[in-house]
Parts: structure tokens; C-alpha cells; sequence
């Protein structure tokens, strides 16, 4: 989610580090929304580099395999770069009708996990900076 935001606020080296961090981790068979996460990166990413047709396809697999909030809101914004009014309507309703999903989303392990990786993330970026 932190790289969501930073691809969100232009920040895409950060975001691409974050996914890096993501796909070098081998632990994600224990945590299926794992790669979801790691997908919905790639398509934020994508709709940051002004790529919104290729972030389409990738959010709606998300929200096939796991209707994650974060997907749709994701879609939302991918609809409204793509021009299709109609649809970011529909998407901003569901998460309107959906607003609980997004906290149950960010539960104790869930929140747990992610900060794993953003020590992990961190303590590399700190190795990389040298003494």
C-alpha cells in the first residue's frame, strides 16, 4: 500500500523499489493477498506512467480473484483516465457501499505483514546507502 501511494504522488523509483522488495520476498505462498498487492503495484505503476489501459486488465483480475477495496478504488481512477464515465460512477459506488471492507482490509496480521516488508525494504535501502 505504501507504493500504491507513492506511485499515486509521482514518486516512481519509490514505487518500483517497493515492488522489487515485494517480488524478491519468498514468502508469500503463507499469504495469498500477497501477490494481489504485488499486482496492484504493477498497476498503479502503470496508470502512473500514464498507462491506464495496461493497468485495466490487471486491476479487474485482482478484484476477479479477491475483490480487494484497494482494486476497486484502484479502477475507479483507471476509469476516469480511460474516459469511462459510466463505469467510474458504478466503481465509486461500490466502494461507497463498501467503506467497512476497506478497514477489514487492514487487519492486525494483514498491517503486520506489510511492515515486514517495509523493514525488510528499509534495512536494504540503509545497506545500499553504505557506512
Amino acid at each position: 500500500l505504501m507504493g500504491k501511494l507513492a506511485a499515486r504522488n509521482g514518486q516512481l523509483q519509490k514505487a518500483q523499489e517497493l515492488l522489487q522488495v515485494i517480488q524478491i520476498n519468498t514468502d508469500h505462498q503463507g499469504f495469498p493477498m500477497s501477490s494481489d498487492f504485488e499486482n496492484l503495484l504493477k498497476g498503479e505503476i502503470a496508470l502512473a506512467n500514464g498507462e491506464p489501459e495496461t493497468a485495466l486488465p490487471i486491476f479487474k483480475t485482482i478484484i476477479s480473484q479477491s475483490n480487494l477495496f484497494q482494486a476497486h478504488e484502484s479502477l475507479a481512477r483507471t476509469h476516469s483516465a480511460l474516459g469511462n464515465t459510466e463505469l467510474q460512477i458504478e466503481q465509486t459506488d461500490w466502494l461507497q457501499n463498501h467503506l467497512g471492507q476497506a478497514l477489514s482490509e487492514m487487519s492486525d496480521s494483514m498491517f503486520g505483514r506489510e511492515m515486514s516488508l517495509l523493514d525488510i525494504w528499509e534495512l536494504s535501502t540503509k545497506a545500499d546507502a553504505g557506512p
